[in-house]
């Protein structure tokens, strides 16, 4: 959000019990104000070495989804219907005999 000047600046974090694969999970969804990103970035956010922003890397999010991936669960990005995206990062439960 860095590149928002002359606006409100907002991010909202939210978690609930949801569903993954038809199974009980965590889903927690970050939603911010921020300049968002294009069709075209959004099919390539989770590429290694994409960027949007002139100083980054673009290993970020490729490698918060590999993370994530490893530990059976999904994480999505769309943009919102006003300024800024939203990530959605969803987990599988762990079940009793994991605990």
């Amino acid at each position: 959000m860095a590149g928002i000047v002359n606006g409100q600046r907002t991010l909202r974090i939210q978690s609930r019990v949801g569903e993954l694969d038809g199974k009980p999970a965590v889903v927690v969804e970050l939603s911010d104000t921020g300049t968002g990103f294009s069709g075209s970035d959004g099919s390539r956010l989770f590429e290694a070495f994409h960027t949007t922003k002139p100083q980054g890397m673009g290993m970020g999010l490729w490698i918060s989804r590999s993370i994530i991936e490893n530990h059976h669960g999904r994480l999505t990005a769309s943009s919102n219907h006003g300024p800024g995206a939203t990530f959605v990062v969803m987990l599988p439960k762990a079940s009793q005999e994991q605990a």
